[in-house]
């Protein structure tokens, strides 16, 4: 990755040391500096090697850590480039790579290009307690190795007496070979690879301007979705299928699909005063996405059921459209200097239609659908300001739903949901800030899963909503010193159905407190639980006898950071250290699996501290850090890891602006 930036660095060293013989450099004309750091880190680690790529997969070996490099034009008016920035953090092999390039001229144009790349690695077999008498796996048959690129690039330009313009282009792309499994009928269960490369193009083109007191915003978007995905195999030594007491095999198959999502999306978004009381909003978004597929699977299986082996092949082509219209009227108006009213209404519309049809040596299927969505919102609410240091705001939400979709066979659907909302905010002094907030809703027409009369037992229709909802917050900020900031939050959350015993409680405690008590010296200290319990009548298999289900338990994470710049011996030193702590301890009842006992566990605990010491050269900047990562799965210790991780870096800098 480093040789890459060479080309970048020389066009930037030529277009900056291009003037005339004998005409001052442009060099001269801006502030420059910047930062390179590069250095080793060694990873030791003891326990699942597999567990701990999946959470931090940070590798050993020599590497670049960071390059920043920036300059400001010393006189704005007379350059057209008044700044740039170029930034490469952790490229490489990384988990996380990320790319900046940013420049401008403060009255004309601005540019903007930044890219992230991201590795996911999972393949953690262990995810249950132990062999389970009557299953031939217990271990997680799937794996995922991705990568994945989010990158955004946007140019704007202020050209004198027009309107503002903005281009600007997207990219989402996900790459990776993953591992699968398939069932054959009457057969076996097999394990497939399965690649996936997805790739989404989105161009952007707008602008924003005045005319006639209303501010108007535009913005184009054109997105184009292509992706590729199969599944192939069987794996090595995977032919016999899980199931070793199965006689059914498979030899091959081989399904290779696509997948092309077109879709225009429309913004408009419109501001406008009328007076000095009143302001009005409006929006409209429309978006038409049209999808088409293509598959295509072939395979030779030997099974059970000698009607079902031997090969076979099938062409699949699905087409779908998908049409949503947003529009949005808002209004606010400073009825008093103390009191303001707020209203606003979305309007939100969904349409899609599909067709499927499948040819193959299995035969003919040909199957359409669709469904049509709208939803009605109204919020309406006043503000109260009886004084300077206190804000009051209460008001009414009503959203009313109709869906209908063609092959529910119960008809169109209507909801409809009334709620109620609070906030209070009271500063009395500098030093202390208090909040309240409060929201409740009430879903009069819950959603209804269909039942399915023909099964033996019947198996009966089911609301799965939660139609009574609850949730409150409150907070306080606490300054007493210059140098001394406490902070709590505390957030209750209440749902509840009493038709199917549901019941879902969750309570978080947040505190936190800042400490800068010498120059140089920052503490910071951060403590938060989160206390659930959920319960519910679920229909357990195969009876189908509603059947009280529990979850509940607690998690505790705990933050603390120190930084301290100092001096000794007449040279400049920085240390610090961090220490993160998460505790969580979850159970759930009755247990899906037919081992011994009624509650399964899910108990976990990992620490992640760690020091560093950097000597603070003019010249150059040696650092050395060393960090400590302690996984514990309490239930599962095939998951359990120590990573030791000791990293020493130089940092070299150079010129005299600061680097943003």
């Amino acid at each position: 990755m480093t040789m890459s930036l060479r080309p970048a660095a020389a066009v930037l060293a030529l277009v900056l040391a291009g003037a005339p013989s004998g005409a001052a450099s442009p060099v001269d004309d801006y502030t420059l500096g910047g930062s390179i750091t590069a250095g080793y880190r060694n990873v030791d680690v003891d326990g699942s090697k597999a567990k701990y790529r999946e959470d931090y997969n940070l590798p050993s070996g020599p590497r670049l850590f960071n390059l920043d490099v920036s300059g400001t034009a010393n006189d704005p008016v007379k350059s057209s480039l008044d700044r740039f920035h170029l930034l490469v953090d952790t490229p490489g092999d990384e988990p996380v790579s990320t790319y900046l390039l940013d420049a401008g001229d403060r009255q004309h144009w601005d540019f903007r290009a930044n890219f992230t790349r991201s590795k996911y690695f999972y393949d953690v077999p262990a995810l249950f307690e132990g062999p389970v008498p009557g299953d031939d796996r217990t271990a997680d048959l799937h794996q995922f190795n991705l990568i994945r690129t989010n990158g955004a690039v946007d140019f704007t330009v202020w050209l004198p007496n027009l309107p503002k313009l903005f281009l600007g282009y997207r990219l989402y792309q996900e790459e990776g070979d993953t591992t699968s499994t398939v069932n054959i009928p009457a057969g076996d269960t097999f394990l497939l690879r399965a690649p996936l490369d997805s790739h989404m193009h989105v161009g952007v083109a707008g602008t924003e301007f005045d005319a006639f007191g209303t501010n108007v915003f535009l913005q184009q978007q054109y997105r184009r979705t292509i992706r590729s995905i199969g599944d192939h195999g069987p794996l090595k030594g995977e032919a016999q299928g899980l199931d070793p007491t199965d006689a059914s095999t498979l030899t091959r198959y081989d399904a290779f699909g696509s997948e092309h999502v077109d879709e225009p999306v429309t913004t408009v978004r419109l501001r406008r005063p009328l007076g000095d009381r009143v302001e009005l909003t409006g929006g409209y978004f429309y978006a038409h996405a049209d999808l088409s597929s293509q598959w295509t699977t072939s395979q030779d299986a030997t099974t059970n059921v000698p009607a079902l082996a031997g090969s076979s092949h099938q062409v699949q082509d699905g087409h779908a459209t998908l049409d949503t219209n947003v529009a949005d009227v808002g209004a606010t108006a400073r009825i008093t200097e103390q009191l303001s009213a707020h209203a606003t209404y979305r309007f939100d519309e969904q349409w899609q239609q599909g067709e499927f049809d499948q040819r193959g040596s299995t035969g003919v299927l040909s199957t359409d659908t669709g469904n049509h969505l709208s939803l009605h919102r109204l919020t309406g609410d006043f503000e109260w300001t009886p004084r300077r240091d206190l804000a009051l705001r209460a008001g009414l939400r009503y959203a009313w739903r109709l869906a209908n979709f063609s092959l529910s066979g119960v008809g169109p659907i209507t909801t409809q949901t009334l709620g109620a909302i609070g906030d209070a905010r009271w500063h009395p002094s500098s030093k202390l800030s208090l909040f309240a907030r409060y929201e409740t809703a009430q879903v009069d027409d819950p959603y209804i899963v269909a039942g399915d009369q023909l099964r033996q037992p019947p198996l009966p229709g089911r609301e799965i909503t939660l139609t009574f909802r609850n949730r409150g917050s409150a907070g306080a900020t606490v300054r007493p010193l210059d140098w001394i900031s406490l902070g709590y939050r505390f957030i209750a959350d209440s749902r509840e159905n009493d038709t199917f015993a549901a019941r879902s409680i969750a309570y978080g405690n947040s505190a936190s407190i800042t400490l800068t008590p010498l120059p140089g010296l920052a503490v910071l200290a951060a403590y938060t639980r989160r206390d659930l319990e959920d319960q519910a009548d679920i229909l357990f298999a195969p009876t189908y006898v509603p059947t009280t289900a529990r979850q509940a338990g607690s998690e505790d994470v705990l933050t603390s950071q120190i930084t301290y710049d100092f001096g000794l011996f007449g040279q400049r030193w920085s240390t610090g250290g961090h220490v993160f702590y998460v505790n969580s301890d979850q159970h759930w009842s009755p247990r899906f699996e037919a081992s011994p006992g009624d509650i399964m566990l899910f108990e976990l605990s990992r620490i992640d501290g760690g020091a560093f010491l950097t000597y603070r050269h003019a010249w150059i900047e040696p650092s050395l850090e060393f960090r400590i990562i302690d996984y514990n799965e309490r239930v599962l210790p095939q998951n359990d890891y120590r990573a030791t991780i000791v990293t020493v870096t130089l940092t070299k800098r150079f010129g005299t602006a600061a680097v943003p």
